[in-house]
């Protein structure tokens, strides 16, 4: 990247700017203000720390969600004296409370920390949960774990004539592009179509599945899944979404996303998709969870129910699971 021989990405140039001390420790400011300090990398860290100013670090601990593209909690870095904000002005006191200890029977599971909530008084507003207090006929969104779960609720919806938007852009979510199309030639063995030269280089898309599993490539894995559980239909399935899809979030009457793009929205009513993390799931010793991953999960989850204004039909956790005996 230095040499231009491939293009700078972000972290490259991040990091190249903190390594000139010269530069990166006097940018002359008299208070920085860090926003979601829970995701932010060590490099910003260094950055921030380095400035002879005020600083203030504003972030939730419970919403660290992006360890996948190596996000360190500076809350957890920083000696400086903390003051707590516990009050959401979105949802009701008594869906609070009642997320609280949901969420808390499987944080105490993994011997984390407990979350703590408090909502709008509930003379003020109601937050209702259960899909059937949806209504329907009006807009409502869909907040999935998983890009694959999110076009198999999507699938559910393509027929109604209804107008969907995708939050982040349809075309951020990976279900047609040059990637999706070069893997559903590699499984059809019409190799001389790949146009991703990274994929070129697999045989099979077994193959490309193994690469994707051991390097922790999400996005092949959801791509190589779409692929395998509708073939030749992902082209009809595109040409459903781009008929009813439209440009801005007002005109929609369901709105797509998944929990890392709605982070930091706001809807009147939310349903979850069956995709996220439950009780089996911490439980089950062949998945193997770490500590650090189930925190993740569960924040991840937070994330997504606390998103409903009015009304919200929660994933399930499945707490009545008990570990099955040998």
């Amino acid at each position: 990247m230095k040499l231009g021989k491939i293009d700078a990405i972000h972290d490259f140039y991040l990091k190249m700017f903190y390594l000139n001390k010269k530069i990166s420790s006097n940018l002359n400011y008299d208070l920085i203000l860090i926003d979601e300090a829970q995701d932010i990398s060590d490099v910003m860290i260094g950055i921030i720390e380095n400035q002879k100013c005020r600083k203030i670090y504003v972030g939730d601990s419970f919403q660290q969600i992006y360890s996948f593209r190596y996000a360190s909690n500076a809350l957890n870095k920083i000696d400086l004296p903390s003051y707590e904000l516990t009050f959401s002005f979105r949802f009701s006191n008594s869906y609070a409370k009642f997320l609280q200890s949901y969420l808390n029977s499987l944080y105490t599971l993994n011997g984390s920390k407990n979350i703590f909530l408090n909502g709008v008084d509930d003379n003020r507003l109601t937050t209702k949960v259960g899909r059937e207090f949806l209504d329907f006929n009006k807009q409502f969104t869909i907040i999935s774990r998983t890009t694959f779960g999110l076009i198999q609720e999507l699938i559910k919806h393509i027929h109604n004539k209804k107008k969907l938007f995708f939050e982040g852009g349809y075309n951020s979510y990976s279900f047609m592009n040059q990637t999706v199309y070069s893997i559903f030639y590699l499984k059809n063995r019409k190799n001389e179509k790949i146009t991703i030269d990274e994929i070129k280089n697999f045989d099979t898309i077994f193959e490309l599945e193994t690469f994707a599993k051991e390097t922790k490539n999400q996005d092949y894995l959801n791509i190589i899944r779409f692929v395998n559980s509708y073939g030749d239909n992902i082209f009809e399935i595109n040409k459903k979404i781009k008929e009813y899809l439209v440009p801005n979030k007002d005109e929609a009457d369901i709105i797509f996303t998944t929990a890392h793009k709605a982070k930091g929205m706001e809807y009147n009513q939310v349903i979850m998709t069956d995709d996220f993390i439950t009780k089996k799931d911490i439980l089950n010793r062949k998945k193997n969870l770490s500590f650090a991953s189930i925190c993740e999960e569960l924040n991840i989850y937070y994330v997504a129910a606390s998103r409903a204004k009015f009304y919200i039909s929660l994933a399930d956790l499945k707490l009545d699971y008990k570990e099955e005996k040998d």
